[in-house]
């Protein structure tokens, strides 16, 4: 079921609200339990935080709500009539604005059952159309019913006659005793049923035969029966027309001898093996349909499964950059720079569980730049300071899915490149440069805006204490970065 939604100063999210069935999926297979998963879906507007549900079982009054900040709902409702509308929540968390109810049905579907119909129907002579008695169950006002003649593949819709017209339901549990086609040729045909549900069934084959030509079968009917009665008189005995048993014969000496016993008749043979054919197809097909069900309910149950346990797969990666200024609030450096905060520039790498919807773990890798320096009376001192790192991650949404907390614990390694530059003539000393490296521990705390699947806004601040040998020292690194998700 899909909706449209706008939520503006220019236009109404009510205007827009435009019921659409989309995706009502309530299919209840034979057998198969009566709840199944079904999708409330409407048009997105970024200006809106969440939406409530507001559902109601028509029948019952009954009332449920379901909140989400996504632009659909999935549910898990049996067969029934219901009707929903959806509250619309401002950036704010302020109600903003109410839909109009709508009204939706979860209904059963059901194979079709098609009683086993006469081998030989009879089509009237007179009018358009052909009316055939029929025995169907399973069925609803939507289903289709055709003649598909058995020689040439060739199909022919009809309309069913449903029983209790005044009373059909969505649900595919009604029935029909008649069904109305257009006069057809003669020959051997059989009915194909198909609900709206996408579930059909098809008769054994019959013959049809035109009413003119049926009237000549009464004769031929009298002639059979004369036959089988002259057949089954005793030996000798005068049949009813006046004629000996065909079975005996007179002899020369005026005895009546049997004669052999006549085969059977070649024709009722073959309609034995015609219908020992038809019931094996269709055991063959019934076969073949619960096959196709249990497969079909095993999709349904691994989608559902999967539905809740990995509902909405997220970007999982991001990689930002940013800027940040290093300040020193505790160690030897206080006092040692000139400045106590320096400029930075920032870049992450990190990765968090696609699945997960409130909380998520994941683990990051970055790195900062920062430059410090001292100056004194004899020498310029600069500071090229790089701390790659390597964190834990963990981040728990706020809100909705567009605000999130996050965590971090790690370490990495301070890399310092020192350049001294002499001022003044320093007893032969010359400019000089070196690196040293010493390990650090790290922790952070942060929050996140993410707008879309594409793109992140971080701002947080890193804690660093730091094991530079005769100089401990702990750094505050309060930052800003912007990423792209992927």
């Amino acid at each position: 079921m899909k909706s449209n939604f706008s939520f503006s100063k220019k236009s109404s999210f009510l205007k827009k609200l435009l019921p659409a069935l989309l995706a009502l999926l309530c299919a209840s297979f034979l057998h198969a339990e009566s709840r199944t998963l079904q999708k409330l879906e409407w048009n997105d507007d970024k200006n809106v935080l969440e939406y409530k549900i507001e559902l109601e079982d028509v029948l019952t009054g009954k009332k449920s709500f379901v909140t989400t900040s996504k632009n659909y709902a999935e549910l898990s409702l049996p067969t029934g009539k219901y009707r929903y509308k959806i509250h619309a929540y401002n950036l704010l968390g302020k109600e903003a604005e109410v839909s109009d109810w709508i009204s939706f049905e979860v209904f059963k579907a059901s194979v079709p059952n098609i009683a086993e119909p006469q081998k030989e129907v009879v089509m009237s002579d007179s009018g358009n159309t052909f009316d055939m008695d029929v025995s169907l169950s399973g069925i609803s006002s939507e289903t289709k019913i055709e003649l598909v003649n058995v020689e040439s593949g060739e199909r022919v819709k009809g309309r069913l006659i449903i029983d209790d017209e005044a009373n059909q339901a969505a649900s595919e549990t009604s029935s029909a005793a008649k069904a109305e086609f257009p006069k057809i040729k003669e020959g051997s045909w059989k009915l194909a049923v198909t609900n709206a549900s996408g579930l059909s069934s098809e008769s054994t084959a019959f013959t049809v035969v035109a009413q003119s030509s049926a009237t000549a079968l009464p004769s031929k009917a009298s002639e059979q029966a004369a036959r089988t009665a002259s057949e089954n008189a005793p030996d000798g005995e005068i049949t009813p027309d006046g004629e000996i048993a065909p079975d005996s014969e007179i002899t020369p000496d005026g005895d009546i001898t049997p004669e052999d016993t006549i085969a059977p008749d070649s024709e009722n043979e073959d309609a034995v093996e015609a219908r020992l054919a038809d019931n094996e197809n269709r055991e063959q097909e019934e076969k073949r349909l619960a096959e196709e069900e249990k497969l079909a309910e095993a999709k349904r149950r691994r989608e559902e499964r999967r539905a809740l346990l990995m509902p909405h797969k997220k970007p999982a990666w991001t990689l930002a950059g940013g800027a940040a200024l290093v300040t020193v609030p505790y160690g030897e450096l206080i006092d040692f720079l000139d400045s106590k905060v320096m400029p930075s520039l920032n870049a992450r790498f990190t990765y968090v569980q696609p699945y997960a919807v409130n909380w998520k773990f994941g683990v990051e890798a970055g790195s900062a730049f920062s430059f410090a320096w001292r100056t004194t009376e004899f020498y310029q001192l600069n500071l090229l300071i790089y701390t790659p790192y390597v964190d834990l991650v963990y981040r728990h949404r706020l809100f909705s899915e567009m605000f999130a907390w996050q965590i971090k614990a790690g370490g990495g390694y301070v890399i310092v490149t020192e350049t001294v530059d002499y001022l003044k003539e320093a007893g032969g000393r010359n400019n000089e440069s070196k690196s040293f490296a010493y390990p650090f521990a790290n922790g952070a705390a942060s929050f996140l805006f993410l707008p879309n699947k594409k793109f992140s806004l971080e701002v947080g601040a890193d804690v660093m204490y730091n094991f530079m040998k005769g100089m401990h020292t702990i750094f505050v690194e309060p930052y800003v970065s912007a990423g792209v998700r992927f």
